[in-house]
């Protein structure tokens, strides 16, 4: 109740300093909610198995990008990079806990992951490569998080499945606004559903 409650506060405090164009409280918000989830899994449960160890490292890769940018030495190449290992290390923690593949989960994602690339295909003039990449990147987190789910219908397990999901949204939105054609906050939508998403993924993992 606690985990939730600090980071419903967060969150809100986060969405106050974006209504209110505040970038400077913005910088601090951003590690200092990152840091409230690593804390969290290090109360929790020591990191000693390696689905801690994926999600710290995770969390720990996030917070250095978000320091890197706040000292404006962040690129759009290293942001890219970045997200792809925190997905990356994100999928390590679905992955181990998959017992057995299904196709119909994967096959339903690809689908509807071609359907909206088809869809936005015209922003993505000249950048289709980067989209691609990153689509790939969620897709096979997507998957692992839904096959966890698929197999034991728990509660953890649906909370990190709708995180890959929100997940894959946040890298839309930051592909539309980096790449090609950024719309009104666009940027703080991104933000706002990437903490999210690391918050029900950290959940799945701590509780």
């Amino acid at each position: 109740m606690i985990y939730w409650l600090t980071m419903s506060v967060l969150t809100v405090l986060m969405c106050i300093t974006i209504k209110n164009e505040s970038n400077n409280a913005l910088r601090i918000l951003k590690p200092a909610s990152l840091m409230v989830l690593m804390s969290s899994v290090l109360l929790t449960h020591p990191p000693y198995s390696l689905a801690y160890l994926a999600l710290l490292c995770g969390l720990s890769v996030s917070l250095f990008a978000l320091l890197k940018e706040a000292f404006g030495k962040q690129s759009k190449r290293g942001e890219f990079i970045c997200f792809a290992l925190i997905s990356s290390c994100y999928s390590v923690i679905f992955w181990i806990q998959v017992e057995a593949v299904s196709w119909g989960m994967p096959v339903i994602l690809m689908a509807f992951s071609i359907v909206l690339f088809f869809l936005l295909l015209p922003l993505f003039e000249g950048f289709v490569v980067p989209a691609a990449a990153i689509g790939i990147i969620v897709w096979q987190l997507s998957w692992a998080a839904g096959e966890v789910w698929k197999a034991h219908h728990l509660l953890a397990d649906l909370t990190g499945f709708i995180g890959s999901l929100i997940l894959a949204l946040s890298a839309l939105i930051w592909v539309v606004h980096h790449f090609k054609a950024s719309f009104r906050y666009s940027n703080y939508v991104f933000l706002v559903s990437y903490f999210v998403a690391q918050t029900l993924i950290t959940s799945s993992i701590i509780f």
